[in-house]
């Protein structure tokens, strides 16, 4: 009798919005197609050899992690990609916080209420 496989459950954050292309993942050396959001990759009981490379900043980044999973047990595991504050990416067994997207609604606020001040200070300072 063989053992059930295993499942990894890779969550991708990021979006097609905030990267073109999906990072390449190897699990055990053999390549696996994932996209963004949950993945789901069948692997052999034990310990399997987790590998995800992307493109960041004009260069290839890579980060490791081996996780054990039993027979039949589903193993969450969180990849973000490479960004200025991880710029290899990070790969945990938990999800990765991100100040990616708050960066940028930041710099966005700040650009509009730039834009704002621009037209309204004088109007207040002339009307005056």
């Amino acid at each position: 009798m063989t053992d059930s496989p295993a499942l990894l459950r890779l969550h991708v954050q990021g979006s097609r919005l905030t990267r073109l292309v999906a990072p390449t993942v190897h699990v055990d050396d053999a390549e696996h197609p994932v996209g963004f959001g949950a993945n789901h990759i069948a692997v052999a009981p034990g310990v399997a050899r987790l590998r995800c490379e992307s493109a960041w900043a004009g260069t290839a980044t890579r980060v490791d992690l081996e996780v054990t999973a039993r027979a039949g047990e589903t193993v969450d595991v969180w990849y973000s990609l490479p960004s200025p504050r991880a710029p290899q990416g990070l790969l945990a067994l938990e999800p990765v916080r991100s100040r990616s997207f708050a960066t940028v609604v930041a710099i966005v606020a700040v650009v509009v209420l730039l834009v704002v001040l621009a037209g309204v200070l004088p109007v207040l300072i002339g009307g005056a």
